[in-house]
């Protein structure tokens, strides 16, 4: 506010010096009208002429400017009013004076800078979590894809051992805890004391040794590990019974 009311100043004083300056030009024509008609007969034709235009052209010049700056002056008490009855408004809707408008704005107007550095960090934030589901959505598709073909390679395995003739087998599962411990071998069971009867009727068994060469019953299906645990017990069986008969 104060600011235009010194600009509006400056314009008036303007206007004031180049209406001075008119009336000054216009006191030099006087005199010069005068100075000819004393020097009519020592002065030609052709120099009054020419200081006759000078003048002329240096009143048309002031003249213009003249004429520029009261419009510009007359603009400028319009955008002033405007600006006035704005204030007003401002003051009658917000009830704060116009004194304290200026600091007001001023908040609002970092208010709003801090709204809008807010607003920037969140969109970051928005950004770098699409880029992530983006990501994220890429790596499940790879993996389904890795997973159809887990899945159609575990359904040929199956119509293989079936076409074999082994569709009846079942895979184990795989112990962890289990295979990370020592193999250890079956505890024997405990026998109960053999008698005469039972040492008859074990006389009618098959004494000779068992071929470990030749496979076991049920050796195709077992691992290496299950076959050696199970000559192992075949080997401790046959030691027992020795032991029993000496």
């Amino acid at each position: 506010m104060d600011r235009g009311n010194s600009l509006l100043a400056s314009y008036k004083k303007r206007l004031a010096d180049a209406n001075d300056k008119i009336y000054s030009l216009e006191d030099q024509v006087v005199a010069l009208q005068q100075q000819l008609e004393q020097n009519a007969a020592g002065t030609t034709t052709t120099q009054h002429i020419e200081a006759g235009m000078d003048i002329k052209m240096e009143t048309d010049v002031t003249h213009s400017a003249l004429q520029a700056t009261t419009k510009r002056c007359e603009q400028f008490e319009e955008a002033n009013t405007a600006l006035a009855s704005f204030i007003a408004t401002l003051e009658k809707t917000s009830g704060v004076p116009a004194s304290e408008l200026g600091d007001k704005i001023e908040s609002l107007q970092e208010s709003v800078f801090n709204g809008s550095k807010i607003e920037t960090a969140l969109r970051t934030q928005v950004n770098n979590y699409e880029k992530k589901i983006k990501k994220a959505e890429k790596n499940t598709a790879k993996m389904k894809v890795e997973l159809d073909e887990a899945q159609e390679k575990v359904q040929k395995l199956k119509a293989d051992l079936f076409r074999a003739g082994l569709g009846h087998i079942k895979t184990p599962k795989f112990d962890w805890k289990q295979s990370a411990l020592p193999s250890l071998p079956a505890a024997p069971k405990k026998k109960k004391a053999m008698g005469i009867m039972d040492a008859a009727e074990y006389g009618d068994q098959d004494d000779s040794e068992p071929d470990l060469k030749k496979p076991l019953p049920g050796a195709a299906v077992l691992s290496p590990m299950q076959k050696q645990k199970q000559a192992n017990g075949a080997n401790w069986a046959k030691d027992e019974v020795f032991r029993e008969f000496r």
